[in-house]
């Protein structure tokens, strides 16, 4: 860590030299945030992005150290820094693999309209070895030569890290003069790593728009007729979150089936006509044992180990605290018990700080120190955090003639039959088109 620390502080000084930046309040600012790194630890991700040459088109979080390491090209020193952005809302079900193969081909599309439902793109990368192979083959060179290569050819170094060009030829003498004869399929692949490779389909997520998709994001149709999301740029599902979307998370446990077998199993081998946990009810499908009372008190208790997503002390501290009255409780807890969701607290409570205790609402950016448990569980401080303060905003009820209702807040833009139009500035006689008509 030191030796990292020291080389990333040594890069920023010499950033600083290089544009004419190193002064008081450059230097203040950059003390402030090597600071926050040092806490993290965060050395080595700001040293990966420089050797390997990242570039951004901007400075999404105005530090100044990507700007020092060319990593961006911009940087404001009126503007505060701004470490993190709000985790984006997902959804997540399980299901048997036949239900979710119907619930994402069939009952979605036919729910909500087909041009209303798709797939999640991603996108796999050139690694070394992929990049080799692939360039060994466009220039003709011994295919089998380097598929010997590369097979013997470890992806990452002793310190875990993603093996780079120069590691790999190190280690590896035949790959050395392989490449050192064959220079332009070493140079064509080391201009490929890490760029996109191929595209596939995330395995259970699924978006569900009540406008059409294809109107806001491309889309492409998959071999077995879906329409998936495809970013000319090769953006990653992660990216359709800022576009409004939410992910619909399908997913396919193989221990449902396990346990719906086992249950067939028992009942033809005793000649049983229902299996339950509690007697005069008919069938799992009885639901009514979600209501359970003895289930509900060992809940209360917080005696929840070994219960799936319920296996961490802190989740099981909240229940106690907070109580629960039925199943649904339940389910809140594990939505809630999220790090999004548990970094949201009242404008009220009280923060420790450096100059005492103050209240969310009062705390500045920049200014106060407030005080943390570190990874190591020690009591620490620190000036980054972000505050976002929200409230209740003004929502416009939009009515159409033919009866259509319609909410927006006031600067959301709305289609209208001229082109976009903030709602706060539609009037009467304007002809929007509404969802349920695109």
């Amino acid at each position: 860590m030191i030796e990292d620390r020291n080389r990333l502080i040594v890069l920023c000084r010499a950033g600083q030299k290089r544009k004419d930046l190193d002064n008081d309040r450059y230097n203040a600012r950059l003390k402030a945030e090597l600071h926050e790194i040092d806490v993290q630890e965060e050395h080595p991700y700001f040293l990966d992005l420089y050797d390997k040459k990242i570039k951004y088109p901007y400075n999404e979080h105005n530090s100044i150290i990507p700007f020092l390491l060319d990593i961006v090209p911009d940087f404001d020193i009126d503007k505060e820094v701004a470490y993190s952005i709000g985790d984006y809302p997902d959804i997540d079900v399980d299901y048997l693999p036949e239900v979710q193969q119907y619930l994402k081909n069939e009952w979605a599309p036919n729910t909500f309209g087909k041009e209303n439902v798709c797939n999640i793109g991603n996108y796999s990368t050139f690694g070394i070895k992929s990049a080799l192979i692939d360039m060994t083959r466009v220039h003709g060179g011994d295919r089998q030569a380097i598929l010997e290569l590369t097979t013997k050819l470890d992806n990452k170094d002793e310190d875990g890290k993603p093996i780079t060009f120069e590691k790999a030829l190190e280690s590896n003498p035949g790959l050395a003069e392989f490449c050192k004869a064959n220079p332009a399929i070493a140079d064509s692949a080391k201009n490929l790593l890490n760029r996109n490779r191929g595209r596939g389909k995330h395995a259970g997520g699924l978006i569900i728009s009540r406008t059409r998709i294809d109107e806001l994001v491309p889309l492409v149709i998959d071999k077995d007729g879906q329409p998936v999301s495809a970013w000319p740029e090769g953006l990653h599902s992660t990216d359709l979150g800022p576009m409004g979307f939410v992910k619909y998370d399908i997913l396919v446990v193989t221990n449902l089936k396990q346990i719906a077998k086992c249950a067939k199993f028992v009942k033809e081998r005793h000649g049983l006509g229902a299996i339950c946990n509690l007697p005069d009810l008919n069938d799992w499908s009885d639901t009514s044992y979600l209501e359970d009372k003895l289930a509900i008190k060992i809940a209360n208790e917080g005696k929840l180990k070994c219960v799936f997503q319920f296996d961490s002390p802190g989740i099981r501290d909240m229940i106690k605290r907070g109580g629960v009255a039925n199943f649904e409780d339940l389910v809140a807890y594990t939505s809630l018990y999220r790090p999004g969701p548990m970094q949201c607290l009242p404008q009220n409570i009280l923060v420790s700080t450096a100059n005492g205790k103050k209240k969310i609402k009062d705390l500045k950016t920049w200014y106060d120190e407030i005080k943390y448990l570190g990874k190591d569980k020690e009591v620490k401080s620190s000036k980054r955090f972000v505050l976002s303060k929200t409230g209740k905003k003004k929502i416009y009820k939009i009515t159409t003639k033919s009866g259509k209702i319609a909410y927006a807040a006031a600067n959301h833009p709305y289609l209208t039959k001229n082109g976009y139009v903030l709602v706060k500035n539609l009037k009467k006689g304007i002809e929007i088109l509404h969802s349920d008509t695109i």
